[in-house]
């Protein structure tokens, strides 16, 4: 038996030195022990470039964990193989060991926002590590632990190790609020405020879009109310609006929902 000993001491300057022994006993024939034996070596370089390499990876880790983006890494079968404090706390994870060697496409984005399967195959975020590209996504759903979703905004970045495509980096964010702040902002440019119909911009552009021969013959209703200008004026603009709102009402009851039904004047 060799046993590996490292032997920390002070030089006379009072710098540091570190030794390695390796001590093995001598026996004789009737495995009576002799002495021993030892080699020593030094190994104060060597120690200082493992408190250096651990230093460095402790900083490392320290700027992972400071950054608000959820950060992990992937091999090439999808496996997680880091990831950070942001994304633990993003996917609702409580340990690094709940996500480690686990398969990140099954764990968080493995269906659609309306629930269905979303395959792996499929996958934009797999396919982009796959292939050793980098790639941009904005409108990729994150599946927390407790099963609520949340729409992230994704960059991948493939990884090599010395040379060799050994799997990704992916960093996200929610960006929830953003995309229902963009949805609204696009249903106002669309849509009649008052009816929820959609509004002169969109029909315009709907029209272009249906004004093609393979969809002739193409049928157009102009439709107005009468009497409304009397109803504002002996009852008041309220009662208007109440009379365009069952209006627009009556419209959707009478047409298919493939049908584009547009308020684009007062009445």
């Amino acid at each position: 038996r060799t046993w590996v000993i490292d032997v920390k001491s002070h030089k006379k300057d009072n710098t540091i030195n570190w030794t390695r022994s390796s001590i093995r006993i001598l026996r004789d024939d009737k495995n009576e022990p002799l002495g021993f034996i030892g080699i020593s070596r030094d190994i104060t370089e060597q120690k200082r470039y493992e408190k250096a390499l651990k230093r460095s990876q402790e900083e490392l880790r320290l700027i992972l964990d400071s950054t608000a983006e959820g950060i992990y890494g992937e091999d090439l079968e999808g496996n997680c193989t880091f990831c950070n404090t942001s994304c633990l706390e993003l996917l609702g994870f409580e340990k690094e060991e709940d996500l480690l060697g686990k398969n990140l496409h099954d764990v968080a984005h493995y269906q659609y926002i309306d629930g269905r399967p979303f395959p792996l195959e499929k996958c934009p975020i797999c396919q982009a590590i796959q292939e050793g590209k980098r790639k941009h996504f904005d409108d990729i759903v994150f599946w927390r632990s407790d099963g609520t979703p949340f729409f992230a905004e994704v960059f991948v970045t493939p990884q090599f190790r010395d040379s060799e495509h050994v799997g990704g980096v992916v960093t996200f964010f929610d960006i929830t609020d953003r995309k229902k702040k963009e949805d609204e902002n696009i249903y106002l440019t669309y849509h009649d405020v008052m009816t929820g119909l959609y509004n002169r911009l969109y029909f315009h552009k709907a029209l272009l879009k249906m004004d093609v021969e393979e969809n002739l013959p193409l049928s157009i209703m102009y439709v107005d109310i009468n009497g409304l200008k009397m109803i504002n004026d002996a009852f008041g603009h309220e009662m208007g609006d109440n009379l365009i709102k069952d209006t627009a009402k009556v419209l959707r009851s009478c047409c298919r929902e493939e049908d584009i039904i547009a308020r684009i004047g007062g009445d």
